[in-house]
């Protein structure tokens, strides 16, 4: 620990330097070229959904896997009154938990954060017919996503992928025949961030 005996002199002489003060005129913010080299990280996070209207419930299931382990935060969006979830997944590791949707008449909004970035949602309502299920997975080796959207319902509905950041080209649209019928999409879409939305 840093030597505390002198501090009364050392804050005494802070109070005496110049004050920082903003510029006049500051410089406009730019983006530097080239690309930022860093390090891989140690993990590979991913979760998956599941719901079940029999039981008015929905399951997350946490996967991790990579050398370390990471902890994911949820936030229920319906009941932002309520301490977020976390979860420690190990490296290697699955977990999983249920929310119980019953009182919400099976709407669900969860916010999924982990580290450096990681995000995933999921809103909906497991009472509707039409909503698609959609599986999103990557290939960390390539730099592929795989999408699958299956649609549950008879009616055919309609998935749209867009680009919700960088300049990946899109949307794509999907038509979804009934009778559970799943589509597999393989795209290489490299560092992108993806709405879905069925209609």
């Amino acid at each position: 620990m840093p030597e505390t005996s002198n501090y009364p002199a050392l804050d005494a002489a802070s109070k005496l330097l110049p004050l920082a003060a903003a510029p006049a005129n500051p410089a406009p913010l730019y983006q530097e070229k080239g690309t930022r080299y860093s390090r891989a990280l140690p993990y590979r996070l991913n979760v998956h959904f599941n719901r079940s209207k029999n039981d008015d419930k929905i399951n997350l299931i946490f996967e991790n896997g990579g050398d370390d382990g990471a902890v994911c935060h949820v936030y229920d969006l319906n009941h932002l009154d309520r301490i977020p979830r976390r979860y420690t997944v190990e490296a290697g590791k699955s977990l999983a938990d249920d929310w119980k949707v019953g009182s919400d008449q099976g709407s669900y909004d969860l916010e999924v954060y982990g580290p450096n970035g990681y995000f995933h949602k999921f809103s909906g309502n497991i009472n509707s017919l039409e909503e698609p299920e959609i599986t999103l997975d990557y290939d960390y080796r390539k730099g592929g996503i795989t999408v699958d959207i299956k649609n549950p319902g008879n009616s055919p509905v309609v998935a749209t992928i867009t680009s919700n950041a960088y300049d990946h080209g899109g949307p794509w649209e999907f038509r979804i025949a009934g009778g559970k019928v799943e589509y597999r999409s393989h795209k290489k879409l490299d560092k992108m961030q993806m709405g879905i939305v069925g209609s």
